[in-house]
């Protein structure tokens, strides 16, 4: 390969080492412009970056907005489909009847006790899931007189 440049008249080998000298000039210029750009950019999503993540203050977690709580008088747990389970309470003489999924926790509570019942709606299709039960006492009315 060398013989073949070295048997090229010495115009022809001028003009090659120009052309190589050039090439490597352009390509190290381009290395070092795309280098700086890159790094510019780099630098610029950084300073983007940090400064919308200050701006930014973490919110404290939020519940859910599909938790609901029942309280009243435990009446009745009852299905009325091989897969439809209803859970009923009386307050204030409103009686409540929820379509739940089935749950021990329910089978297990005295018919007649005051109690609060906590649910999630949005996880079955039609029915809500019991999260957690609690037996409580009824609070005395104020004005009531005890015999």
């Amino acid at each position: 390969m060398w013989n073949h440049f070295i048997g090229q008249p010495l115009a022809m080998r001028i003009v090659a080492l120009v052309v190589a000298l050039a090439l490597g000039v352009y390509g190290w210029v381009r290395r070092k412009v795309v280098g700086a750009v890159l790094k510019a950019g780099n630098e610029w999503l950084k300073a983007r970056g940090r400064k919308w993540l200050d701006v930014r203050t973490p919110t404290p977690p939020t519940l859910p907005s599909n938790l609901r709580t029942y309280k009243g008088i435990f009446k009745a747990y009852h299905h009325s489909a091989p897969t439809k389970w209803h859970l009923v309470i009386e307050d204030n003489d409103t009686i409540t009847e929820v379509p739940v999924m089935k749950s021990d926790t329910l089978a297990r509570l005295p018919l007649g006790a005051f109690v609060e019942i906590d649910t999630q709606t949005g996880i079955g299709l039609w029915e809500e899931v019991v999260l957690r039960t609690r037996i409580v006492k009824k609070p005395k009315s104020q004005g009531a007189a005890e015999i």
